[in-house]
């Protein structure tokens, strides 16, 4: 077997499930990832792992692994990924259901698995530990370039590495992307997701609603809604954080109530906003937003075309392809964004056991991922509808792959 390694820009959730699928099989990797840090910026707090990154999780991590990635997890996780209880925000009684009975849902009836709620910073570090001296911090990728039985990956602020395979992991705005398919587009969904952690003190706790407090819960305030999920962590395993609830309030970018300006205002500013926005809401709803052991932040929800394009079509022998969010941005209303990028690298995996290491398994990879991930997006069509009044994907604003506009309206 060749020793060059297979190259894989970003260490999220994705790129990790890769480095460690690799590191089962025993070919050789490198993971490059811009950050300094795995906890370099803030990238929300909780996801969840259903049904199919469950399987590639148990297929590809080692028992041990698998079973101390488990253990790290929520320990009250419910058995689906649609809220157990909606509640009025002004009178917190229970509300109608986010579905009717025989409704079409972005979430199977009966899940295979009982979903994984995790924190994302421990995810990415248990699957981070074990291949730390093949993951290199703080490098930020630039191009690659290709010959007949290798790729050259081009740093901006370091010398060249060459491998024998290229993995994009490198989220919405990938640079990896944006040389394969330069033309390409997002979609703004035209959420504006305000993403928050309010820790579970003994005080919080006595003041806050005891129904949302049982699992995951929507609270239905008109035209902001509010996702909300209590994390307990057990207290055997010292590396975990502290027990939190996990929520993030959907808004529009086109209501009157939103700055248009939001995701450039200041955090105390969104602080002031989601103050505002939950004035009048029950007392024991409105104090998750108003202790002051709370963190927030916010971002704009960008997806992916549900079809995706085929650009191993255009370069069939080229050595580069995607995973995660670098193919297939979607917004997290169907809670698939996680399961799908761990997909991605089982399913390369697979096809690299079929073909080999070579560009035939990775164009196989993508014929397969095009039609799962079209699923994936399709439902959470689905639940941006039912939380955001999200449109159809033909009639949202496209956002070039080349404009790099992080965090802009």
């Amino acid at each position: 077997m060749t020793t060059l390694p297979v190259i894989i820009i970003g260490a999220g959730v994705g790129g990790l499930t890769m480095a460690q699928c690799l590191y089962k099989t025993r070919i050789p990797f490198h993971v490059y990832e811009a950050d300094p840090s795995l906890t370099a910026r803030p990238q929300g707090y909780r996801i969840r792992i259903a049904d199919q990154g469950i399987e590639a999780f148990k297929r590809y991590l080692s028992p041990e692994k698998y079973r101390m990635l488990e253990a790290s997890c929520n320990t009250i996780t419910s058995q689906s990924s649609i809220p157990n209880a909606v509640l009025n925000a002004v009178t917190r009684d229970p509300s109608a259901k986010l579905f009717k009975p025989g409704a079409n849902t972005p979430i199977p009836p009966r899940p295979k698995f009982k979903p994984l709620s995790a924190d994302r910073g421990v995810l990415r570090q248990n699957l981070l530990d074990g291949i730390e001296e093949h993951v290199t911090f703080g490098r930020q990728y630039q191009s690659f370039t290709e010959s007949n039985d290798r790729i050259t990956v081009h740093f901006a602020d370091g010398p060249d590495v060459e491998g024998f395979l290229l993995i994009g992991a490198d989220g919405v705005w990938s640079r990896v992307c944006q040389q394969l398919m330069p033309s390409s587009d997002l979609l703004d969904t035209e959420a504006r997701l305000v993403f928050g952690k309010t820790f579970l003190t003994d005080a919080f706790s006595q003041n806050f609603s005891r129904a949302a407090l049982e699992g995951l819960t929507l609270i239905h305030g008109g035209t902001v809604k509010c996702l909300l999920e209590p994390m307990r962590f057990r207290k055997d395993i010292a590396s975990l954080p502290e027990d939190y609830v996990y929520w993030v309030m959907f808004l529009r970018c086109d209501s009157e109530a939103i700055p248009v300006d939001v995701l450039s205002r200041p955090l105390d500013e969104i602080k002031t906003l989601v103050h505002s926005l939950t004035k009048d809401w029950h007392p024991s709803l409105a104090c998750l937003f108003q202790t002051s052991k709370t963190e927030i932040s916010a971002f704009r929800v960008l997806s992916a075309s549900p079809d995706i394009p085929d650009w191993g079509a255009e370069m069939p022998i080229t050595r580069a392809t995607l995973v995660g969010d670098a193919a297939h941005a979607m917004s997290p209303t169907a809670a698939l964004g996680a399961t799908t990028a761990v997909h991605d690298a089982a399913t390369i995996m697979d096809a690299i056991e079929q073909h080999g290491l070579n560009p035939k398994a990775l164009r196989s990879y993508e014929h397969q991922m095009r039609a799962y991930a079209k699923e994936s997006l399709e439902k959470s069509l689905i639940g941006g509808k039912a939380m955001f009044e999200m449109r159809a994907f033909e009639h949202l604003p496209k956002v070039g792959v080349q404009s790099n506009s992080k965090g802009v309206l």
